[in-house]
């Protein structure tokens, strides 16, 4: 009798424990805590602990603090190879759901995982895990939820550590010996510069190009402080240095140069008055232009003398000072803001006012013959009277050259007057003479 009571109490015993045996599985997050930098991405799996009897699926709502954490990805990889509901995630909400299972014979243990998230920490502060709801089901064909805890997890976000601090060189300081002024023009093509150099300093990078603002690039040119260049075109170049030390390289410093090698362009002289004049004060007009320093003033001669000098914009109508008769010769000199120079000259002949007014001489054509420009130089050369006869007989002959009666009747009569010449030479040398 007292056997069987023994026996009663113990299987009394073994029903009242049995829930507590059966109710001893968990859902946990590993790692559960760490200490995480802004921007950074790190992992936290979700595991089941079975509690000692095999289970064969879990689901769970798992709640994160959007603020702070971002899932980047989730990994199914685990126990379960069966998901009735795949992890499901909103960053918006701060929530992740799942549920996954096994075919028999389930599984048993204290570290299944079940997924993998993959965290990306947004902003500092303290990130909570939780499940809000969860539950795990054993094998035992009754779908018994054995679920006794759940875990949280907890993670510091810290702000990410201020870059250390740099001691970058400073912009170079720039000089130019050939350039000295940067707002003026210089008619040197080959350009110098020096530049600072501070301590530390272990190299420097370099540039002359024609942007103002451009930075050299991250390649050492040179240990020392000075460079050249030689032959660069006319026109504004921009120097730039910078320097490097054991941090790094510093910003860059940029030196403008001006450089006009060219002389002024092509011009003429315009005789307002002509070539051949009775004013005893010609006037003139001549206007240069340069492309690059632009034109300072001009330099006039008269008969290799220097009489002045006229400044831009005085040109169009400028005057001579009285001269005498005669034959006379000027020459414009234009310079430029550097001192580049071109000449231009023409030459006229002042005639008294008792003399006939000169007959003007065109220039010759540049379709000239060779011919046409030695007879009007000998023209040029002779006394008006004697020039206006020669141009009156010219005359004469053009005119019956566009009649064409005329023409006809002067061609038969010098064809006759050829041929009786002719015959009269030939008597002539058949008789010695």
């Amino acid at each position: 009798m007292k056997k069987i009571f023994t026996s009663l109490l113990l299987a009394i015993a073994f029903i009242l424990a049995w829930p507590s045996l059966a109710n001893a599985a968990s859902l946990y997050f590993s790692p559960s805590s760490g200490s995480k930098t802004v921007g950074s991405n790190f992992s936290v799996s979700v595991g089941v602990n079975s509690g000692g009897v095999a289970i064969n699926s879990a689901q769970g709502n798992i709640a994160f603090t959007s603020s702070l954490l971002e899932i980047t990805s989730v990994s199914q990889s685990g126990i379960f190879t069966l998901w009735p509901v795949n992890p499901n995630y909103s960053n918006a909400a701060g929530t992740l759901t799942f549920a996954g299972g096994l075919p028999n014979p389930g599984y048993n243990g204290s570290a299944g995982t079940i997924l993998t998230i993959t965290f990306r920490a947004e902003a500092a502060g303290t990130a909570s895990l939780s499940f809000n709801s969860g539950s795990v089901l054993a094998n035992d064909g009754l779908g018994t939820n054995v679920l006794s805890s759940r875990g949280t997890g907890s993670f510091t976000i810290n702000a990410p550590a201020a870059p250390p601090e740099l001691n970058l060189p400073k912009a170079p300081t720039v000089s130019s010996p050939t350039h000295p002024d940067q707002s003026t023009w210089y008619g040197n093509n080959a350009p110098a510069f020096s530049w600072s150099k501070e301590d530390g300093v272990t190299g420097f990078s370099f540039a002359l190009d024609d942007q103002e603002t451009a930075t050299p690039d991250q390649v050492r040119d040179t240990t020392g402080t000075s460079t050249i260049f030689s032959n660069i075109t006319d026109g504004v170049w921009y120097f730039h240095v910078r320097a490097q030390n054991n941090d790094g390289w510093g910003g860059a410093t940029h030196y403008r140069i001006r450089t006009d090698t060219s002389p002024p362009d092509i011009f003429s002289i315009l005789l307002l008055d002509g070539n051949r004049t009775l004013v005893t004060a010609p006037r003139l007009s001549f206007e240069a232009t340069d492309s690059g320093s632009g034109i300072d003033r001009y330099e006039v001669l008269i008969d290799g003398n220097i009489i002045r000098t006229a400044a831009v914009g005085e040109t169009s109508a400028y005057n001579l000072p009285e001269l005498g008769l005669g034959a006379h010769q000027v020459k414009v000199t234009a310079l430029d803001k550097v001192g580049n120079k071109r000449d231009a000259s023409t030459s006229f002949i002042i005639y008294s006012p008792d003399q006939p007014p000169p007959v003007e001489v065109a220039p010759p054509a540049e379709d000239q013959t060779f011919a046409d420009k030695i007879v009007d130089s000998i023209k040029n050369i002779l006394p008006a009277p004697v020039r206006q006869l020669t141009d009156n007989i010219g005359q004469l002959i053009s005119r019956i050259q566009d009649n064409p009666e005329a023409e006809q009747f002067f061609s038969a009569g010098l064809n006759r007057y050829s041929s009786h010449n002719c015959y009269r030479v030939s008597r002539l040398y058949r008789h010695g003479l």
